[in-house]
């Protein structure tokens, strides 16, 4: 009987060395897919004003031999309300700001979220299974090896 009991035990001990740990749920995808969807739309915001500088839109107005120059001989007299009007407003902390950041923050926040919220689901539902004692099949992969 002594004999049965030392060799369980070495099957024990061979199956616990062989166990590889089972992939579970990752907080940390859905920590940082929930902070991406917060920062990208602020650094785009915050990216506007050099944004706005690099195609010569200023605070003091269009800048000579800009693309924002081109442009402008191109259009000739700006409307009030145009989009190149906003620009400028916008490069000069006018009102046009408020337009422009909440175009781009907007615009920004619809791409993250179409690129991050399908991820974030699915580690939600992941986690979900997890928590209910389901698995996906990988876990006997793993065991199976």
């Amino acid at each position: 009987m002594a004999q049965d009991n030392s060799e369980h035990k070495h099957h024990i001990n061979s199956v616990q060395n062989n166990v590889q740990p089972v992939p579970g749920p990752n907080p940390g995808a859905i920590i940082g897919g929930i902070a991406a969807l917060v920062a990208i739309p602020l650094v785009s915001v915050a990216a506007v004003p050099a944004v706005l500088g690099l195609v010569g839109f200023t605070a003091g107005g269009v800048a000579a031999g800009s693309m924002a120059a081109g442009i402008q001989a191109v259009i000739g007299n700006v409307a009030a309300g145009s989009a190149f009007a906003v620009a400028q407003s916008a490069a000069a902390g006018g009102a046009g700001a408020a337009i422009v950041n909440g175009v781009v923050g907007g615009a920004a926040a619809v791409a993250a979220g179409t690129a991050i919220v399908p991820g974030l689901i699915a580690a939600g539902e992941q986690e979900a299974s997890h928590a209910n004692g389901e698995h996906d099949g990988d876990e006997d992969e793993i065991l199976n090896e």
